[in-house]
């Protein structure tokens, strides 16, 4: 230590304790360790929110492959069950229904008893009595999953290898309470009708 340095420090052990506090030392390792930190939590977001809009391209294009599948092929008389749980504060909602599509619209619906769990009520199902509709939602239940990009919500859908129709959909996420916000659907037994349909 050198001359210099020795006087700056005799002076620095007279001044008041309470005034140590502002001196410059060794703060600057405070901000760059802040910085580093800063950084580090930026890099990880960063990366969790590029993972999350490739898997929604991902998930986007196969639904849009698989709509191609079914638009290509004309159908617009079928009949299918689709199944729904919704789960809400006061239960969970859970229905059955056998739909008859003609033209591309739903003209009967029967609903079909249900056993096991306890409901909380019926499903209503005409936002997805048809095909177009069950991918419109599939559609949605993407988007939403990917606006809310957080680890504990996701999407999945599957859909039929022949047809390319949505045989099943579901959203949800878990929080300290259970599950939150959850849903699901799942159609199935797709049958194209003769066209035109016979009279009943």
């Amino acid at each position: 230590m050198d001359s210099q340095s020795r006087e700056e420090a005799a002076e620095i052990k007279k001044l008041p304790t309470e005034l140590l506090e502002y001196l410059p030392a060794k703060r600057w390792r405070r901000s760059i360790g802040a910085l580093i930190a800063f950084f580090i939590v930026l890099a990880v977001f960063l990366g969790f929110m590029i993972n999350q809009n490739i898997r929604y391209a991902r998930s986007e294009a196969e639904l849009n492959r698989y709509e191609t599948l079914w638009n290509s092929q004309g159908i617009s008389n079928y009949e299918f069950t689709l199944e729904g749980r919704v789960y809400v504060d006061s239960g969970l909602l859970h229905s059955k229904i056998t739909v008859t599509v003609k033209d591309g619209v739903a003209i009967s619906k029967q609903l079909e008893p249900m056993q096991g769990a306890p409901s909380a009520g019926e499903l209503q199902f005409d936002n997805l009595d048809t095909v177009p509709k069950l991918f419109a939602a599939s559609r949605k239940t993407l988007r939403d999953a990917n606006i809310l990009s957080i680890p504990a919500v996701s999407a999945r859908i599957n859909y039929n290898p022949d047809f390319g129709y949505p045989t099943y959909v579901s959203f949800g996420g878990t929080n300290l309470l259970g599950r939150a916000g959850y849903y699901s659907y799942q159609a199935s037994f797709l049958r194209v009708l003769p066209y035109p349909l016979p009279a009943k």
